[in-house]
């Protein structure tokens, strides 16, 4: 009776032994995976979320990137294979540089791991592919056997849409300089939009404090489409003697949203005892639209190279000859009119 006790209890204990083996705690890794950046031109950023779903601890947790597609490329590709396993028709060996570890993950726990790609400029708009190998051991030392897992990335590459910026930008030309004999000296300049959107209540303003301002320091220009110009004139007397004078400008407007924005601007000017007027020709009226009253067509202005406005002469010529002519019909007309008058009387 002893002896089948004994044989009872050698085969529970057996049996459970067998049990434990077969329903032991193992770790079992689940990977995910989330993408940003992913433009043509630009470096995309892959994050890969390791989860371990076991009931096991995930040791010497390591993961490697053999492989991603011809058209982009990585800091993180390695596809140098040590050993290939056909079993599980993957590589199961790479060399030790090719790992990045994450060590230990715990039942129920997570990691991360981020792989940057690099997308060329005119990479078609598509679906894109990356290979990562995990693999981990069931152990804390080296007696364990480890565990692989394959895991193919599939993210969107997309193609830069173009922002639409709207830019308002001025540029200062100096028109003209003039000295009289009271020393002082007047400069006419060109406020151009040189930016590509319309710009709304601009000014002008003249500030130095070296100068005596006999003028406004300050001139409105109103709304200033792009590419459009207008001048504005500013006198002045240096309050010490000087050869040159740099004259500081501060551009005022009012953006699309309300908000007054002011851009600085720095202009040079030579100053001499000659009275006669300089004409500067750093600014070319061909690159601007004709909006203002600058060298208008029809304004009977000497244009800066000195040629007459001949649009504007011929108009007026031909106005002067319209009234003179009406008015000699208008007179030979009353005259006949009178001697039919004196016959029928």
């Amino acid at each position: 009776m002893e002896n089948i006790s004994i044989r009872i209890l050698t085969s529970l204990l057996v049996s459970l032994a067998v049990f434990s083996t077969v329903f032991a705690a193992s770790p079992q890794i689940q990977v995910s995976s989330s993408a940003v950046n992913m433009e043509s031109g630009k470096t995309g950023y892959l994050t890969l979320t390791l989860s371990n779903e076991g009931t096991g601890t995930a040791y010497n947790t390591n993961i490697a990137v053999p492989g991603i597609s011809a058209e982009l490329n990585s800091a993180k590709l390695c596809s140098t294979c040590q050993l290939y396993s056909t079993s599980r028709n993957l590589c199961v060996q790479f060399p030790s540089d090719c790992y990045d570890t994450l060590g230990t993950i715990q039942a129920g726990d997570m990691k991360t791991y981020v792989i940057p790609v690099q997308i060329p400029e005119n990479t078609p708009s598509d679906f894109y592919n990356l290979e990562a190998t995990i693999r981990y051991s069931t152990t804390s030392d080296d007696t364990g056997s480890y565990s692989y897992t394959s895991y193919t990335a599939v993210f969107e590459v997309e193609e830069v849409e173009e922002e639409n910026i709207t830019i308002v930008n001025f540029d200062v030309f100096l028109k003209s300089v003039s000295e009289n004999s009271d020393g002082e000296t007047t400069v006419k300049v060109v406020v151009a939009n040189t930016g590509n959107t319309d710009a709304e209540s601009v000014s002008i303003k003249l500030v130095n404090d070296d100068l005596v301002l006999s003028s406004v320091d300050e001139d409105f220009i109103g709304e200033l489409t792009a590419g459009d110009y207008d001048t504005a004139s500013f006198t002045f007397q240096p309050k010490q003697p000087m050869n040159s004078v740099d004259l500081f400008f501060e551009i005022t407007y009012t953006d699309e949203d309300g908000e007054i924005i002011t851009k600085d601007k720095t202009k040079t000017v030579t100053l001499s005892e000659d009275s006669v007027a300089t004409i500067i020709t750093n600014f070319n009226p061909a690159n601007f639209s004709e909006n203002s009253n600058f060298n208008r067509p029809g304004s009977f202005m000497m244009r800066e190279s000195g040629s007459v406005n001949w649009t504007g002469l011929i108009i007026g010529v031909v106005f002067i000859v319209g009234i003179l002519g009406g008015t000699a019909v208008f007179f030979i007309v009353r005259k006949r009119r009178k001697e039919k008058m004196k016959k029928e009387k």
